[in-house]
């Protein structure tokens, strides 16, 4: 059984989204999935994240059984540790981790009896903060990888990539698409209905960009998952490049270099081009 937790101790990076999506490729290739919710700390009100609860319940309509994924909160190390043996009776292939802001000793063992470690960014101040974090407290954790989980265009994207440094980044990115921000409320990303709805015999402008944007989305997710399976295959994520920090100190100063070699760059530029 592959564990495979999706962490970052900044808030808003797209843990959840990351799960769902994951999870939703996992079982159209055939797997099945078990996602653990860590997310919630002991003394918070709720069970766990209502973003997964509401995706658990559509994930049923969209004829997903128990068989394929079963959603388990856990707010305590005991009934966590009840739960990773309980999943692992029932066979299940894979278990999703998804993780909050407040990192305990959930957290921390989690995270150390992890398969591989996912942590999802869109902007280059989460990759930092995550790299920030990982090089206090991620020395002898299972590989770490980065996840690019939706920045606004090309450039913020690449500035985001290069500013991960806790290890390699993720080739395929889980960009932002109106089908994966509605994934909580509809379910399965491969759901059947979903495919009727787009019917060929529909061209409205507007229906055809729903249908491309599904399209991508899919495909994606999707490559995403067999990118993770390779690695998982393999053991360890071979063949890639790990960013080598620019500056001595924190991730933070890593990420003040590469603005400020950008910003040479761009005089540089404006100069050569008055010439």
């Amino acid at each position: 059984m592959n564990i495979i937790t999706v962490f970052n101790p900044k808030g808003g990076t797209g843990k959840t989204t990351a799960v769902m999506a994951l999870a939703s490729g996992l079982i159209e290739a055939g797997d099945r999935v078990a996602v653990l919710d860590i997310s919630e700390p002991a003394r918070s009100r709720l069970t766990g994240s209502r973003f997964l609860a509401i995706w658990q319940d559509a994930m049923v309509e969209t004829g997903i059984v128990p068989e394929q994924l079963v959603t388990v909160p856990a707010k305590t190390e005991e009934s966590m540790s009840q739960a990773m043996d309980v999943l692992t009776r029932h066979g299940f292939d894979h278990v999703l981790v998804d993780t909050g802001t407040h990192v305990d000793q959930r957290t921390i063992n989690i995270l150390e009896h992890s398969k591989l470690v996912i942590s999802p960014f869109r902007f280059a101040q989460e990759a930092a903060w995550a790299s920030h974090w990982f090089a206090g407290n991620g020395h002898g954790l299972a590989p770490i990888l980065g996840l690019s989980t939706g920045a606004g265009d090309f450039e913020e994207e690449l500035l985001a990539r290069d500013t991960f440094t806790a290890g390699p980044v993720l080739r395929k990115s889980l960009t932002k698409s109106g089908l994966i921000d509605t994934q909580f409320q509809r379910g399965h990303l491969f759901a059947r209905n979903w495919r009727e709805d787009l019917a060929p015999e529909v061209r409205s402008p507007n229906a055809r960009a729903c249908r491309w944007d599904t399209y991508t989305a899919r495909a994606e997710v999707m490559a995403l998952c067999l990118e993770i399976a390779d690695i998982l295959k393999m053991g360890r994520p071979d063949g890639y490049i790990v960013n080598r920090p620019l500056a001595t100190g924190d991730a933070f100063a890593h990420l003040r270099e590469l603005l400020e070699a950008d910003e040479r760059a761009e005089r540089a530029e404006a100069e050569m081009l008055a010439d």
